[in-house]
């Protein structure tokens, strides 16, 4: 997502593809009071989706995601940092790092990932090479 606006529009993508994919529905959406959400009220209320907000003025509240958002950051910028590579691979390392983090143990989950948790299988780990290793492509 490229600008908060496109939430409009992204949002109902997200919900169908989590309807189609994993056979379930969307109960409830949280958010803080950012004005792009907004526009999703009536969305929201059609589906029968419950939509809860911080209060207003208390970033406290938003605390699991800004740890869950600077382990994100801090573990991309040490893949980078070990791999001694420049800051515009930095996407690749964040999504290296949201792709480990989904195939990591954890005990929130009774030591499954939340791929496992999501897919009802176990993820494989063979395919996984260190971080910036070489590699060249086939041609």
């Amino acid at each position: 997502m490229t600008h908060k606006s496109n939430v409009q529009t992204i949002f109902p993508q997200f919900r169908n593809l989590v309807k189609n994919r994993f056979n379930t529905k969307i109960k409830s959406l949280y958010s803080n009071n950012g004005g792009e959400y907004i526009g999703l009220k009536n969305y929201l209320s059609v589906h029968g989706i419950s939509h809860y907000t911080t209060a207003p003025h208390t970033p406290q509240q938003n605390s699991m995601s800004e740890r869950r958002h600077r382990h994100l950051v801090e573990t991309g910028l040490t893949l980078l940092a070990d791999s001694h590579m420049p800051l515009y691979y930095w996407p690749y390392a964040f999504q290296t790092v949201a792709y480990l983090i989904n195939r990591m143990l954890t005990a929130t989950l009774h030591n499954q990932s939340p791929f496992e948790k999501l897919f009802n299988q176990r993820p494989n780990y063979l395919k996984l090479k260190q971080f910036g290793c070489l590699c060249y492509p086939l041609t």
